[in-house]
């Protein structure tokens, strides 16, 4: 039987086939010949002579090779990591804390496996609770002007009605020793607070503050006029408007440009009622910016309200889910 060779893999000559022979390995009759052939890696079994070039089962070489490329072997990967607060077998504060991929001495890592070449990052799906707590660690101190003296307080965490804050900011207010006879008062029907007193002047100083205080008592970001009697200038707003997700592993190229100049990557925005669990989804999925390849071992993940200060959800767990993209060889 006469061959003729194209790399390793024969080709049968029509002059030399045996139709008596059953027998004939290279016989493109048998049905499972085709599917044999078009397995067969374009590049290692026989020298590529082109994207033109057929197969012996009438395939275009390029056809398999597009098919391997796309499945098999693609330029990248994509991974989705679950990173959850209550996989940490330590104490964490929820509002900043490190994930670990590879060493378990505080969270459990067997699932995670470090990355290599990881070119883009980005947030898919989060739950994060959203705190009914109104004054918190961040924003207990109040500092008011008693007769143009400066006063400070410390106000009791938790979560207000406009009523019982009122009641609260009145009693908190004149227990300081060097104060007493402030009376305030909150109108159900224009929602606002209203600071008296007899003969003292009552005022307040928020144009350098860095919480939202402000905004819990009604006033704007500056300073307001000692007077017997203070009104709120603005309706007050005990609602946190949005959290900040910071990463600091990732380059500032793959997050939102900010003036702070933070690794932002994303921002959930805080719709649900308070106290519930607020789902974040991710719809901007067709545009993503990748950077030169890095290794991730962990996340470093901070969470800042709308002032910029900690996010701290009282302890109450919470998940987040990211896609990492990888480069599976360099060019």
């Amino acid at each position: 039987m006469n061959t003729s060779e194209v790399g390793c893999i024969p080709i049968v000559s029509d002059a030399s086939s045996d139709s008596e022979s059953n027998d004939d390995p290279y016989d493109n009759t048998d049905s499972d010949i085709s599917q044999e052939l078009f397995s067969s890696n374009v590049g290692v079994m026989y020298q590529y002579q082109g994207q033109q070039e057929r197969l012996m089962d009438e395939r275009r070489a390029q056809e398999h090779i597009d098919f391997r490329n796309k499945y098999f072997t693609p330029e990248t990967s994509r991974h989705s990591i679950l990173v959850e607060t209550h996989n940490h077998n330590v104490t964490i504060e929820n509002h900043n804390f490190v994930v670990h991929f590879v060493d378990s001495a505080h969270n459990s890592t067997g699932g995670y496996g470090e990355f290599d070449n990881v070119i883009g990052f980005r947030m898919i799906k989060a739950g994060v609770p959203h705190r009914d707590y109104h004054v918190t660690e961040e924003n207990k101190s109040l500092t008011f002007k008693f007769n143009d003296v400066d006063k400070t307080v410390t106000l009791t965490p938790g979560s207000y009605t406009l009523t019982s804050f009122a009641t609260h900011l009145q009693t908190k207010m004149n227990s300081h020793a060097d104060v007493s006879g402030i009376i305030i008062t909150a109108d159900t029907t224009t929602l606002k607070f209203t600071f008296t007193h007899g003969s003292t002047t009552i005022g307040f100083d928020f144009s350098s503050v860095s919480t939202n205080l402000h905004r819990l008592l009604g006033f704007e970001k500056v300073s307001v006029t000692p007077a017997t009697t203070v009104t709120s200038t603005i309706l007050p707003d005990f609602s946190n408007h949005y959290i900040d997700v910071v990463l600091d592993e990732i380059p500032y190229i793959a997050c939102k440009r900010n003036a702070q100049g933070k690794h932002i990557i994303d921002r959930i925005a805080l719709y649900s009622s308070q106290g519930t669990l607020n789902y974040y989804e991710n719809k901007q999925l067709l545009h993503q910016n990748y950077f030169t390849p890095i290794k991730l071992s962990k996340l470093s993940i901070q969470l800042l309200d709308d002032m910029g200060n900690h996010y701290k959800a009282e302890q109450n767990n919470m998940f987040f889910e990211f896609e990492i993209t990888v480069l599976n060889h360099r060019a």
